[in-house]
């Protein structure tokens, strides 16, 4: 007997060994079915049929829906461009229709262009942390280098307000508010014009037309770079 467990190789504690392994599976077997069905039950009884109502519901009614949350959709916008009007007169901006029909234009001519830079960005990197964080120090090197915060910026890195839009788009909304013949009281009793003041004189509000120009071409330009970044990152 002995001879046989030398030639086969098999013992009787390996034996009692794959027996209590089998055992053990079996019974881990019965543990994990005994907890799963519990959870079976309880989400036959519990939860399928709410989600089965929901889907009803919603297969049911797609039109409400669609309707409902475009009208929430307008309520907002409507609302948002009344706290927009309400700002603008209280902020003791120029009090013209025209020139606050033209601030809304301008700020909205902005959102596209700053929109369009988004799409390039998300378009090239195709990953959305990298894009949120090239976009987020490209938009606060635009907003430096536009003349908003800093006057005096260094030769160096001065050329950046020239392919900023924030730069041109505060050029434009500055232009709105103030002409060239307007004057201001610089000294007592002495009157100066606006386009002298330091801020202003450093900023330059003319050439309104090529500022209008440079926004276009950004706002085609980023999108024509999104566009062809997705179409190079298409595969084959």
């Amino acid at each position: 007997m002995k001879l046989f467990w030398l030639y086969t190789g098999v013992t009787p504690d390996a034996k009692q060994d794959d027996q209590q392994e089998f055992h053990g599976r079996a019974d881990h077997c019965d543990d994990q079915n005994s907890i799963k069905q519990p959870l079976i039950s309880s989400y036959r009884k519990n939860l399928h049929p709410v989600l089965k109502d929901e889907i009803r519901r919603s297969c049911g009614t797609p039109v409400r829906s669609s309707r409902s949350s475009t009208e929430n959709q307008w309520t907002t916008g409507w609302w948002m461009q009344f706290k927009v009007a309400i700002t603008y007169w209280m902020g003791g901006l120029k009090p013209s229709l025209i020139t606050f029909i033209l601030t809304l234009l301008i700020v909205l001519f902005n959102v596209l262009v700053s929109q369009g830079l988004g799409l390039a960005l998300g378009a090239i990197l195709m990953e959305v942390k990298q894009a949120t964080t090239l976009a987020s120090v490209t938009m606060l090197v635009f907003l430096l280098a536009g003349g908003y915060y800093i006057q005096h910026i260094p030769a160096f890195i001065a050329w950046l307000k020239y392919i900023s839009f924030s730069h041109y788009c505060y050029k434009l909304l500055v232009g709105v508010q103030y002409s060239e013949t307007e004057v201001y009281e610089c000294e007592l009793g002495a009157h100066c014009k606006v386009l002298d003041f330091p801020a202003i004189d450093y900023l330059g509000i003319d050439n309104k037309g090529w500022d209008v120009f440079a926004l276009a071409v950004m706002l085609v330009g980023y999108r024509l770079l999104a566009y062809v970044a997705l179409r190079l990152g298409q595969p084959h």
